[in-house]
């Protein structure tokens, strides 16, 4: 398993070096109002004479504020996106389902204190919370630092499977603040803050690099995750006013 994290990333940077150069235009086009498929926040090669592409007015999704919109975000904005995702609601609702499922079927070798009891209870959601917390601070001081975009750019392709690669491959390749493909390194530093955490306070056996380098491909698969649930929102939410889930996981869409 220790080695799970690397493979798997190994194969989601060959896939997306695939899908990049799969949506490079041909050099044959003439159509002036070609779009990209599935990774509108890659550069194109255009002709002088060729209108820019409005990123908002071609998204699936419509644009709200923690949504890819055309301006680019200042540090006070970045700082406010963080507080949201880091401190928001649901940021306190997840871990409990975390710490629900922990409790019901801990680790065989926990100690009793983090087996049983509601102590044990406080003690793997506190757990869990300082995992998505440090996930969430690693991300957004290492982004702010080297200037990545910290929203999702949403795929401009309508099938399915396109739309799915577009959001596992945004784990690997993001936004910069220029509007350009990076490196996410933001990404990897985050599922490292949270696969390394745990070490400061898990049980004797847990605390080790072995079980962080396997907490950190946990979170990291949980980027790849949120992205495909990110892309298919509009779906996801329509789903979700139907089933009459609470608001904070159901939230309105913006008037257009």
């Amino acid at each position: 398993m220790k080695y799970l994290f690397w493979v798997a990333s190994a194969i989601v940077l060959v896939l997306s070096g695939i899908v990049l150069r799969a949506q490079e235009p041909s050099a044959n086009a003439t159509s002036s109002d070609a779009l990209p498929q599935t990774l509108p926040f890659a550069p194109m090669e255009t002709a002088a004479a060729k209108p820019s592409v409005n990123l908002a007015q071609h998204s699936e999704v419509a644009c709200s504020s923690n949504d890819l919109c055309n301006a680019t975000m200042n540090f006070g904005e970045k700082v406010r996106y963080f507080a949201h995702q880091a401190f928001g609601t649901g940021a306190f609702v997840a871990p409990l389902f975390t710490a629900g499922a922990d409790i019901g079927k801990p680790p065989a070798h926990y100690p009793r204190q983090w087996r049983q009891g509601p102590l044990a209870f406080g003690r793997l959601y506190g757990d869990a919370l300082a995992f998505q917390t440090a996930e969430q601070t690693g991300r957004f001081l290492t982004g702010a630092a080297l200037h990545e975009d910290p929203r999702y750019s949403p795929s401009t392709n309508h099938n399915p499977l396109a739309r799915t690669m577009h959001a596992l491959v945004f784990t690997i390749l993001d936004r910069s603040d220029s509007a350009r493909t990076t490196f996410a390194l933001s990404n990897f530093v985050g599922a490292a803050s949270a696969g390394f955490i745990g070490n400061a306070y898990l049980p004797h056996g847990y605390n080790n690099s072995s079980h962080a380098i396997t907490r950190t491909g946990i979170a990291f698969g949980s980027f790849a995750i949120t992205n495909v649930a990110t892309e298919f929102s509009p779906e996801l939410r329509r789903m979700g006013r139907r089933l009459h889930l609470p608001k904070f996981i159901v939230s309105r869409q913006p008037k257009e």
